[in-house]
């Protein structure tokens, strides 16, 4: 799957994504494009909430999945959905990222 291969060939770009973000304990992550969530998994289940929202219900599904642990716990959510409506409050999150998603963009 193309999501799970960019994962994999994206790990220093994902690196550089991290120490820009620098992530704290309580920080609350919004990504929006997760894609697999794999950047997620890997490296910010250690802030206190995390959300994300793509357009695609195929990698909602597939994030999901890969982040089974963290979603239910209630920890993480993953929703299907646009960046321009956000089905969240204003000021909800700390840290918003969007590592990837210039690929998809026209």
């Amino acid at each position: 799957m193309l999501a799970k291969g960019m994962a994999r060939g994206h790990k220093e770009f994902y690196k550089n994504a991290l120490k820009a973000i620098n992530p704290k304990k309580d920080d609350k992550y919004l990504e929006i494009g997760f894609g697999s969530g794999v950047f997620i998994n890997k490296y910010m289940s250690q802030v206190s909430r995390i959300a994300g929202i793509d357009h695609s219900e195929d990698m909602v599904k597939l994030a999901s999945d890969i982040n089974r642990k963290l979603v239910e716990s209630g920890k993480a959510e993953f929703r299907q959905g646009y960046a321009s409506s956000l089905p969240w409050a204003d000021n909800e999150f700390t840290v918003v990222a969007a590592i990837e998603v210039f690929f998809f963009l026209k």
